[in-house]
């Protein structure tokens, strides 16, 4: 069953007149840059016109969402909570609850948890979550987040579409991910964009374009997939830019689409099949995805809300690749395999997941712009194996083979970032 918080359609009447209100009066605006406020509204009155139009059309949520981001001086994160409203819910069952250690219990050295966790706090964390061996050694929480709390991931959520791809190929639903595209959406059928292949989408290789978004300007399609009311179509808007598998961008456009042609090939949407294949298969607690406003359609590529502990169990199922905590059976062992093979593009990159280190500065394109996403490392990490998820450049899961170690950390980006200071630490801290 799915649900809706709120109705997709529904908006009371007196909050459009309160946030009409708050967006036109100057002082909301007056507190951003002077350049932000030039490019991104020409004039007040023009912006206030058109605005005024496209909720008429019924484009509220965009605008909505849009003067919210202005408040935020166009800030990617963390985004007001009108940003995950409209929102779907993808069911949980959580029927492997995770177990705590006693002190006792624990394999960790409690130095070296206080350590990492200090480490952390210092560093605008809200959770941070480690289990070994199936069980929860040590976890803390910032001001305001509890553990039941739901987080946005950001990017974290992309992973979960590679994973419903591993099952879809081993129920046929699809037949390969080197199928091409075109296969599966007839707006691409005889269009040179149809001729990208599945994998070339989940490892960011697909070639379309990546339109800078400068100034977080209203009409950009970077904007219009993150913000817009018709997500699906912005992203089918997306034009090739460069020969497949010669570059790779991480494109939020490339999950969006891969996540279309799995509800067109099941004709189910993707939070039911994110909640049937997986969700409650691993024993998550029901979470939510973000809907644009005026299809109704789930925005596929970002921003689930999900509980910290939920991670873990998405991390354990790599641990056991493919087996729940309960033992079942979710997805074939061999696509963990492929997930861990580097994209030809980029020997960091695997599917839906990042693996190995070579320098100091990784550095990966950023999502919706021709920018660099640069994710400081102070030093390797100590187990060769890992292989982790991002969110941003600092929403982390950490996965550690060789240490049945999994390590969440959510919160905030920070200047002085080290995507290597927590795992490493946690891992020396293991009584041998």
């Amino acid at each position: 069953m799915q649900s809706f918080l709120p109705l997709r359609f529904v908006h009371v009447a007196a909050s459009l007149a309160i946030s009409l209100s708050i967006a036109f009066a100057s002082p909301g605006l007056r507190a951003q840059p002077a350049a932000a406020k030039a490019s991104m509204l020409s004039s007040d009155i023009s912006a206030k016109r058109e605005w005024v139009k496209q909720v008429e059309a019924g484009d509220f949520d965009f605008w909505r969402r849009y003067f919210d981001r202005l408040d935020l001086d166009g800030s990617e994160f963390p985004q007001p909570d009108s940003w995950y409203r409209p929102a779907e819910l993808v069911e949980g069952a959580e029927s492997a609850r995770w177990q705590r250690a006693t002190p006792a219990q624990r394999t960790i050295s409690e130095q070296a948890w206080i350590q990492a966790r200090d480490w952390a706090m210092a560093r605008k964390t809200g959770a941070l979550v480690v289990a070994r061996g199936g069980v929860i050694e040590y976890e803390a929480y910032g001001e305001g987040i509890r553990p039941g709390k739901l987080l946005p991931v950001r990017s974290l959520t992309k992973t979960l579409i590679v994973l419903a791809y591993g099952i879809a190929v081993e129920r046929g639903t699809i037949k390969s991910l080197d199928d091409p595209i075109g296969q599966y959406l007839s707006e691409w059928r005889t269009d040179p964009r149809g001729r990208i292949t599945i994998r070339q989408l989940l490892n960011f290789s697909s070639g379309l374009e990546m339109p800078q978004d400068r100034e977080f300007s209203p009409d950009s399609k970077p904007t219009r997939l993150s913000e817009g009311g018709d997500v699906n179509g912005t992203a089918l808007s997306y034009q090739l830019a460069f020969a497949p598998d010669s570059e790779l961008r991480v494109n939020n456009a490339d999950s969006q689409i891969a996540g279309l042609i799995l509800e067109r090939a099941t004709g189910r949407r993707f939070a039911e099949l994110l909640s049937d294949w997986l969700w409650r298969p691993i024993g998550a607690g029901t979470a939510t995805l973000n809907l644009d406003g005026i299809k109704g359609k789930a925005r596929i590529f970002c921003c689930m809300q999900s509980r910290a502990v939920d991670w873990l169990s998405v991390g354990q199922l790599f641990l056991r690749e493919g087996t729940g905590r309960d033992g079942q059976r979710v997805m074939p062992s061999a696509f963990f395999r492929q997930m861990r093979t580097p994209s030809p593009a980029n020997s960091l990159v695997g599917l839906g997941i990042l693996i190995g280190w070579d320098r100091q500065d990784r550095i990966l394109p950023k999502p919706g712009s021709n920018a660099s996403l640069v994710v400081p490392q102070a030093e390797p990490f100590d187990s060769p194996g890992i292989i982790y998820l991002l969110g941003g450049r600092s929403i982390s899961l950490w996965i550690d083979p060789s240490n049945d170690l999994i390590v969440f950390r959510w919160g905030e980006d920070t200047p002085d970032w080290d995507n290597s200071f927590i795992v490493n630490t946690i891992s020396r801290g293991i009584r041998r």
